[in-house]
């Protein structure tokens, strides 16, 4: 389900790639992707929870 969610939002947003971290201690650890290349997944699997990179991909959520 989650593969099927990332193509339809990579789709839906004309993007190379798409992917979903999930919180893991203090990192945040990619557990699903589309067309990220090896080098993107080798160096940034695992990033800390308030990597700047990251932070400028978030949602933002009311829920938070």
């Amino acid at each position: 389900m989650l593969e099927t969610a990332l193509t339809e939002l990579k789709s839906l947003m004309g993007a190379q790639a798409a992917w979903f971290r999930l919180l893991e201690g203090e990192s945040m650890v990619i557990v699903q992707q589309i067309g990220l290349s090896r080098d993107f997944l080798r160096e940034r699997t695992s990033v800390p929870k308030d990597d700047s990179f990251e932070r400028g991909f978030r949602i933002k959520s009311r829920w938070r």
